[in-house]
């Protein structure tokens, strides 16, 4: 592992959902508070942002240069050039206080991202088809976190943040439907588990937001490494790079209580480190 440096001087409310453009080669990722949505390439200095009128929790491209937002108003798709926003989904419309959190796209195209309340359990894990068809795969979460799955595309895995548990499933690719739902890991130290990634060993690498680190753990659930990082409240992570191979992780300001806030000057950034380990490609929705 290099050492961890500072990739964008963002300082973010919440900085969530970084995803790694290949055909770019610029990281993209939200500030959910803001409503902003960043992208940078390694080249630059700071990002390019654009804002939205809503709370966006993740994002996904579209080869087409749309892409798929996951919002407190519903799934949305936001046109190539920027200037229109288009309902797709939005199944808890009744419920004011949820919004969609994380999501990721699987390797047949679709789009899966689960919402969220700050109160209960009354949340879910929804998946968007190709054909638009929008399914609920799962229900009673409370906060819908890091989702992936392995190299062999044959499990999945997703958290749920206040129960402190990352859920392993038995995964049908050609399909997209779950079974065997066990746990894969369970927390109870320090920090609640946020984002997560996967790599081509499908070692699974575990944001724990408030723990300040990353858990490095093998298919097994044996823990291989502790990486730690500057600022607490870490969030999400993906690998990007050109061979994949750096990990991007994104940083809170809101959830840090304003005392520490005020002598943390690196929280709400992203930060960058080089790993020996190779991420899976992000996949495109459709």
């Amino acid at each position: 592992m290099s050492a961890i440096e500072v990739f964008s001087d963002s300082h973010d409310l919440l900085g969530e959902s970084p995803r790694w453009h290949p055909s770019e080669n610029r990281l993209y990722w939200v500030d959910i508070e803001a409503g902003s949505i960043h992208s940078q390439s390694a080249q630059e200095a700071s990002p390019l942002t654009h804002q939205v009128e809503m709370k966006v929790g993740c994002l996904a491209f579209e080869r087409s240069g749309a892409m798929l937002l996951a919002t407190s108003r519903g799934i949305q798709r936001w046109n190539a050039n920027r200037s229109v926003l288009t309902l797709l989904a939005d199944p808890e419309v009744d419920k004011s206080e949820a919004r969609f959190n994380d999501g990721l796209v699987d390797a047949a195209g679709r789009f899966w991202a689960g919402t969220m309340t700050e109160t209960d359990a009354s949340s879910a894990l929804y998946c968007l088809d190709t054909n638009l068809d929008l399914r609920t795969m799962t229900s009673g979460i409370t906060i819908s976190n890091g989702i992936g799955w392995n190299p062999e595309n044959n499990l999945m895995y997703f958290t749920d943040t206040m129960k402190r548990t990352i859920w392993r499933y038995d995964f049908d690719l050609a399909t997209g439907t779950l079974s065997n739902q066990r746990p894969f890991l369970e927390f109870s130290g320090e920090g609640l588990p946020d984002g997560l990634a996967v790599d081509t060993e499908g070692n699974v690498w575990v944001v724990l937001c408030g723990g300040g680190c990353i858990q490095v753990h093998a298919p097994t659930g044996q823990q291989l490494d502790l990486l730690r990082f500057p600022t607490r409240c870490i969030t999400a992570c993906t690998f990007g790079g050109d061979d994949l191979s750096d990990l991007y992780v994104t940083s809170s300001r809101v959830l840090l209580p304003s005392e520490e806030l005020a002598r943390d000057t690196l929280a709400g950034n992203v930060f960058r480190l080089s790993t020996h380990a190779h991420g899976l490609q992000d996949h495109f929705f459709g």
